[in-house]
């Protein structure tokens, strides 16, 4: 039954007649596929003025991907039937840049730029059934930049560095939606423009107190466009999640995402050991947050909503030999994360904690996929057999337990995996190598968009399924 659906399947045997014009999307030929082609071409110039250097770089590239999969990866949820996916995916992408650059062995030294970025986004996916125009997403996007950097040595061992850009992006929305109906506030939506412009700074402060030691401080500000909310899609079809009267307090778009960030630092080496520690503050306003909705109609899409959250640690990273047989490196991470301003609605909100067309606040709560400790370890030992050399390296991996929505409903437990390589030189040019991967058989699930409804009740959404417990060999030759 299965391969007859597929092969009668208008999804396996089109492409969607908007994409048709694009040479890079192929039609499938009546099977599963996964193809994706691609063109680039750059080229780049320096030419010497004086002392200074005036640079140029151009840059065209353009991609198609064409992919249809059982959503249900064969497993059927409800028998005798296939879920099938599809996606089509052209981008076009152009880049220009020129810059002028001061010598570099002068106390001041600096940096002068211009760049223009375009892209042209289409997504489609083929039609299921004769005659109907699947949900299409055509955007056209520029981004125009001027730019500068300054490195200015106030004594030897003390320099400030200064950088700035200015920055002016657009995203024009050419047609979002169901390409069957009329341009509206539902869908599809159409001519839409979403846009920005922002002055970037950053300034570090470094500082070498003695041989092999660096200190510095830094402040910057960073700035992107914001993103579509889907709040006037999915209110479309699913009012009773967002209802009509509630689009406009969210928007289109969410406001442009600003992030602030202080960061202080020690950088130390010596003959025996080298290591980094960073303490850090940052606030990411307007921080698109997505959940996942379930569609009444079947499928899912995404809510985008905007949030404030705030992060504060440290990040200290070691490399030792204490045998010349021994190398030693690892790192340990710790954030205090917390949601600020948030408040969310999905699937998860609506159905499980049965908020309605209200919004859950989550204040106070923790980023999700975001672990408070982070931790690696990798000794490598190393050796000789005659005049073959060999090593042996470990890796520890641990993080520890994460939330998978910013309700803080569904909890990820701790993650451990250990991997190990070991290899031989064969000969000069002739070299083996052995791997595992997750010895410890990690049973750890990456949560994402939490507890929804599904086929047959309830259902978790995952973004990765388990990795299984790995080996293999590897045969490397130099020519």
């Amino acid at each position: 039954f299965g391969q007859a659906f597929l092969r009668s399947s208008g999804m396996l045997n089109n492409v969607h007649p908007f994409m048709d014009k694009y040479d890079m999307i192929k039609d499938c030929g009546g099977k599963l596929c996964g193809e994706q082609r691609a063109s680039r071409i750059q080229l780049k110039a320096d030419y010497d003025v004086g002392d200074h250097t005036l640079s140029f770089l151009a840059s065209a590239a353009a991609t198609g991907t064409h992919a249809v999969v059982d959503f249900w990866f064969g497993v059927q949820s409800i028998p005798n039937t296939v879920f099938l996916a599809s996606l089509e995916l052209y981008n076009r992408e152009r880049f220009y840049e020129a810059r002028i650059t001061s010598p570099q062995d002068q106390r001041l030294r600096y940096m002068l730029g211009v760049s223009d970025y375009t892209l042209r986004y289409r997504q489609a996916r083929a039609p299921d059934r004769a005659g109907v125009l699947d949900d299409i997403d055509f955007q056209d996007n520029t981004t125009t930049a001027l730019f500068a950097a300054v490195d200015y040595d106030i004594q030897d061992n003390l320099t400030l560095s200064v950088e700035a850009r200015y920055t002016d992006e657009k995203s024009q929305n050419i047609i979002q939606g169901n390409p069957n109906l009329p341009c509206g506030l539902g869908t599809p939506t159409c001519g839409d423009v979403n846009e920005y412009d922002d002055f970037i700074p950053r300034v570090i402060l470094s500082y070498e107190p003695f041989d092999g030691v660096t200190t510095y401080a830094s402040y910057s500000y960073s700035s992107l466009l914001g993103i579509q909310t889907q709040a006037a899609f999915i209110s479309s079809i699913a009012p009773e999640i967002i209802p009509p009267d509630q689009v406009d307090n969210i928007g289109l778009y969410t406001k442009p995402q600003e992030n602030e960030q202080w960061e202080i630092g020690w950088k130390q080496v010596t003959d025996q050991y080298a290591f980094t520690l960073a303490l850090f503050d940052a606030s990411w306003d307007n921080q698109p947050l997505a959940a996942v909705v379930l569609l009444p109609g079947g499928g899912t899409s995404a809510f985008r909503n905007a949030g404030n959250s705030n992060y504060t640690g440290f990040d200290f990273e070691f490399a030792t030999a204490p045998t010349e047989w021994l190398d030693l490196t690892g790192s340990v991470a710790y954030t205090y994360a917390r949601m600020t301003q948030f408040s969310s609605r999905g699937s998860n909100e609506f159905i499980v904690l049965g908020s309605g067309g209200l919004s859950v606040v989550n204040d106070g709560n923790k980023p999700r996929n975001n672990p408070a400790w982070t931790v690696s370890f990798s000794p490598t030992i190393t050796g000789a057999l005659g005049d073959r050399d060999w090593f042996i390296r470990n890796d520890f991996l641990w993080h520890s337990a994460t939330w998978a929505d910013y309700s803080e409903f569904n909890r990820s437990p701790d993650y451990f995996r250990w991997n190990i390589r070991a290899g031989v030189n064969v000969t000069e040019t002739v070299a083996l190598e052995l791997w595992g991967k997750n010895l410890t058989y990690n049973k750890t699930l990456r949560l994402s968009g939490g507890t929804t409804s599904g086929p047959g009740g309830g259902r978790k959404a995952f973004n990765t399924p388990i990795q299984k417990r790995e080996f293999g060999v590897k045969l490397i030759a130099n020519f």
